[in-house]
Order: structure tokens, then C-alpha cells, then sequence
């Protein structure tokens, strides 16, 4: 996939709907879009969702929007799941949240304010192997602590 759209890396992003908890749902749970196209788009264009989405100049921007305040604003790509990390360079996991999301793998994109794109992924899952706990939402917002001051924005996806 990263070939056929000229990448370099990839990373998975969203939820989706798994019936049977085995891996085998196909169908996002929120707003997709890529290249401009709306892919997916669960409860019509006007209802907000979370996202985290790149606008056609490369900014990145995170936040509860519509799909037609997503076209609006010009958005490329985006992707619908959350929660929001850091805001602004500033934590937004509280010890609810993770309560609320406890260990798992974690993917999270963001992006610096010099425009560099941020992209922490962890792996592991506590149940299959109790030394391989992975990480709590906090434990993301950790992992960039050494460059959070010029973080923008961090968004689980």
C-alpha cells in the first residue's frame, strides 16, 4: 500500500467494527477520507467526529468536525478515533482516560511544529503475555516527552 501511493512507512489508523473479536471487520467506525475523497462516513456529512486529519498543505489538525467542515477546510486525509493526546503541546490524558483505555497496542500521529511528522506505534497485548504490557495513553504522551514542548499535536488513531 505505502508503494502504490509513493510512501515510505505506514501506519494502521481507526477503529473498526469486529463482530467476531477475531480480525476479521472490514468496516471503519468513523469518518475516512484519502486523497480528498471521502471513503467512509458513518453517520452522514454533518455530524462531528473526532478526528485527526492533514490539510492539503501538510498541516496537521485534530479536533471534532463534520465531513463537510473537513472538505471546507481542505483536508486530504483523515481519520476518525482518538482520543486526543497532546493539544497544543499540552497533555490531554487525564487518569480517566487511562482508566478508561487501559494497556494495548497503541498507534498515535502528530506533528511538530516544524511540520515534521510524528508517528509512535507500540505493540504487545498484557493478557496474551504478562511481560508484554504495551502502553496506556499516558505511556504515549511519555514516549514523547523529550520533543513535547514543540509537539502540536498528538492524536491516537
Amino acid at each position: 500500500m505505502e508503494q502504490e501511493n509513493n510512501g515510505v512507512a505506514g501506519i494502521n489508523g481507526g477503529g473498526f467494527y469486529d463482530p467476531k473479536g477475531n480480525g476479521s471487520g472490514a468496516q471503519p467506525k468513523g469518518i475516512v477520507i484519502i486523497n480528498g475523497k471521502v471513503i467512509n462516513s458513518p453517520h452522514g456529512y454533518k455530524v462531528p467526529q473526532l478526528v485527526g486529519a492533514f490539510l492539503r498543505n501538510g498541516k496537521f489538525i485534530t479536533g471534532n468536525y463534520s465531513v463537510n467542515q473537513l472538505m471546507n477546510l481542505g483536508v486530504r486525509d483523515a481519520v476518525s478515533f482518538g482520543p486526543q493526546l497532546i493539544v497544543n503541546s499540552q497533555s490531554q490524558v487525564t487518569t480517566n482516560v487511562d482508566a478508561a483505555w487501559g494497556w494495548a497496542p497503541r498507534t498515535a500521529l502528530g506533528q511538530v511544529k516544524n511540520g515534521s511528522i510524528v508517528m509512535i506505534i507500540t505493540d504487545g497485548r498484557y493478557y496474551w503475555n504478562k511481560t508484554h504490557r504495551s502502553a496506556t495513553m499516558s505511556d504515549m504522551v511519555h514516549l514523547s516527552s523529550s520533543f513535547i514542548s514543540r509537539i502540536i499535536y498528538i492524536y491516537n488513531i
